[in-house]
């Protein structure tokens, strides 16, 4: 019998994610980001030469040291952040040579960079396809396309469908 009515955006509301980009936008272009064209979450900055990529409340950058202390200065200034770590080779102090990045594992080597999914994704689809445990090399590979089309074809139930498109993702 009561109702209330919410002033604020709220996580997991309809409006939440749409505000959150429209605040993003707004904060970037106030520390002198140009907006990407074809993309809302990419964004540059002329005088900085900082490439930044949004992906939720994740900000990946591009550039120099300084240009990236100076942007982690300008969100902190407007939001609560943390600073997981600056990317780069051991030569350049400062910088960490593995990090997490939107559940990819990267690291810096000798050799170039590396990327690997999060093992942990291995082990939540080992889990959701009832094979807890098990030894996984090469996680979803199929043999041949044969193997594939079998597969798919037994795969009716929309529980399932669901299960194995948010493992795929």
């Amino acid at each position: 019998d009561v109702v209330g009515r919410l002033v604020k955006s709220m996580y997991g509301c309809r409006d939440a994610g749409r505000n959150w980009e429209a605040e993003v936008r707004r904060a970037m272009i106030s520390f002198g980001f140009v907006p990407g064209v074809s993309n809302p979450c990419l964004f540059y900055h002329p005088q900085r030469q900082l490439r930044s990529m949004v992906h939720g409340d994740d900000f990946i950058t591009e550039g120099q040291m300084d240009d990236l202390k100076w942007l982690n200065d300008q969100f902190a200034s407007v939001w609560k952040v943390e600073l997981r770590g600056i990317f780069g080779p051991k030569r350049i102090q400062g910088t960490v040579q593995e990090i997490v990045v939107l559940n990819r594992l990267l690291t810096w080597t000798s050799q170039g960079i590396e990327l690997e999914a999060d093992p942990r994704h291995v082990d939540i689809t080992c889990r959701d396809v009832g094979a807890k445990g098990a030894k996984v090399t090469t996680p979803l590979a199929k043999e041949s396309v044969a193997d594939l089309e079998s597969e798919t074809e037994l795969i009716k139930d929309p529980e399932m469908i669901a299960l194995y498109r948010s493992n795929t993702m």
